[in-house]
Order: structure tokens, then C-alpha cells, then sequence
């Protein structure tokens, strides 16, 4: 029987925190709204640089505690399906609370999140799901030393280069993407 790690659900918990406060700090539009050099832009930029690795965290933790899981397609059946459904209800809340937002796009994009691009993390991780059994089995089986060299190889050519480079030279969209995420739970994994 697998022992369950309290810090890492700790961690997920605060990243998970984190990332609420990333969304409302920038979508809820909290960042533009502050006054340049006030103290209410010095607090909420230091709470948006404090966040700012969260969603990181939390890709890296799954890979932690994904490589001793067992694959299941319907793991991401049942996450499409809770994607699809808070989907619905935000529209259906929209629709009813802002009429004026009323548009068929955001149902279209609230049905097919993948393919509309929607949220990126869950499209990503769609992508990166299907990956899985592999990277376990890449995971379960390098040496050590192999999987170091792996490591190292991933932060070398998707963190110090690029900063080198100051662009986005592997498509990774500025850690918005598949590869990004892939990387971040191979990392985890380790």
C-alpha cells in the first residue's frame, strides 16, 4: 500500500492557492489597475512574483506522484468531463448574470476545450496524458545517471538557453505548452 506524503498534498494545496491568486491578480485585472509605484502595485507585484512558479509546482508534483501510478484512459475522460462541465455552468452563470456577454464562441469554446484552446494547462496536459506510460517507463527504467544527464539536458536547453537566447527558441511559449509541462513532470518524476 502506497503511504500518502502530506507535504507534497501541502504544496499542491499552497500552489493550488497560488494559482488562484496568479488568475485574480492577472485576469481579475488587479495589476493593471494599481497606480505605478503605489504601495498597493508594490504588494500585489510581490505577490504575483511569489506565485509566479505555481503552476510549475503543481506540473512538477504530478509527475512526482504519477510515476508509480497506473495509466487509466479514463482518468482523462473523467477530467474532460469536469472541464466540460464547470464550463457550462461559468457560461450558464454568464449567461444569465452579464446578458450583454451572451455570444454562442463561449459555449463553442466551454464544449471543446482542447481543440478551441480554452485553458491552456488543460489542453497541454490532454497532450501530455496520452505521453504518460512513457515517460513512466523512461522514468522506471534510465539508470541514475541517465536520468540526470535527461534532467539537466531539459533545464540546459529549456531554461538556460533560452534565457541566453532572451526567446522562446523551443517553442515552448514561454512555459504555455505541452513540451513545457512533459518536461516539468519528467523533472517531478525524478
Amino acid at each position: 500500500m502506497k503511504t500518502r506524503n502530506y507535504g507534497i498534498d501541502f504544496l499542491r494545496m499552497i500552489s493550488m492557492i497560488m494559482i488562484v491568486m496568479l488568475h485574480t491578480l492577472g485576469h481579475g485585472g488587479i495589476l493593471r489597475s494599481v497606480s505605478f509605484l503605489s504601495v498597493h502595485y508594490q504588494i500585489a507585484w510581490l505577490l504575483e512574483v511569489i506565485a509566479f512558479g505555481a503552476v510549475n509546482t503543481y506540473a512538477m508534483i504530478s509527475g512526482f506522484v504519477s510515476v508509480d501510478s497506473h495509466f487509466k484512459i479514463s482518468n482523462i475522460l473523467i477530467l474532460w468531463l469536469q472541464v466540460l462541465f464547470y464550463g457550462i455552468l461559468i457560461n450558464t452563470v454568464f449567461f444569465f448574470l452579464l446578458p450583454e456577454s451572451r455570444n454562442t464562441s463561449g459555449w463553442i469554446q466551454a464544449l471543446f476545450p482542447v481543440t478551441r484552446k480554452e485553458y491552456w494547462y488543460f489542453t497541454a496536459y490532454f497532450c501530455m496524458f496520452f505521453f504518460i506510460p512513457y515517460f513512466t517507463v523512461l522514468l522506471n527504467n534510465l539508470s541514475k545517471k541517465e536520468l540526470t544527464t535527461l534532467c539537466l539536458t531539459i533545464l540546459i536547453m529549456l531554461c538556460v538557453l533560452p534565457t541566453f537566447a532572451q526567446d522562446d527558441i523551443f517553442q515552448t511559449s514561454y512555459g504555455y505548452s505541452f513540451l513545457w509541462l512533459s518536461s516539468l513532470y519528467i523533472l517531478g518524476g525524478y
